[in-house]
């Protein structure tokens, strides 16, 4: 880790921030609200919430994955959807508001996902992708700094191919796992 990224966790704790695991109903709206704010903030597009409405409770009840969120005075500042496959825990999705970012939420929410993945026997902590160091400015620029700050390896792979293997169904444009198959 970075003596930032070190530095930065230490911020947290002193500031009180406390990081809690929610897939409630108001959890995962409070997840999709955070990661609608991010992705409007930092310019990545459309963030498609209908799918993590059956998502979450599937990766949910199969023990497979969580939401978690950094809380600073009652209030939540960020989030992170965690899944686990194997010896490796992924942050798939997450993101962070705006405010307090002094508190360095961010920080000290990865950390403790990091530490309860190896509670739960997991090796890796998959970030899930940062942009080359020799790439220009872009929309992954911040959050590939954030995420450097843990350290760790950085693998170059094929690009990333996301294929599900639950049968989906497409109706009016609305999509949903087909309960048929």
């Amino acid at each position: 880790m970075k003596p930032k990224g070190r530095y930065n966790i230490g911020v947290a704790r002193r500031c009180g921030v406390s990081i809690t695991e929610d897939t409630s109903t108001q959890g995962i709206e409070d997840f999709l609200n955070i990661c609608e704010e991010t992705y409007a903030l930092k310019g990545l597009g459309e963030f498609d919430c209908d799918f993590f409405h059956e998502l979450i409770p599937m990766f949910s009840s199969s023990e497979r994955g969580s939401v978690f969120f950094a809380e600073y005075q009652g209030v939540r500042l960020a989030t992170a959807l965690v899944v686990y496959f194997g010896s490796t825990a992924t942050y798939w999705y997450g993101g962070s508001r705006a405010i307090c970012r002094n508190v360095m939420a961010p920080y000290l929410l990865h950390f403790e996902i990091m530490r309860k993945a190896k509670a739960l026997g997991c090796r890796y902590y998959d970030l899930f992708g940062v942009a080359p160091q020799n790439e220009g400015h872009s929309s992954w620029t911040g959050f590939s700094v954030f995420k450097r700050k843990f350290g760790g390896r950085e693998l170059c792979r094929v690009p990333t191919l996301e294929y599900s293997t639950i049968p989906f169904r497409i109706e009016n444009g609305k999509y949903g796992i087909d309960a048929t198959s």
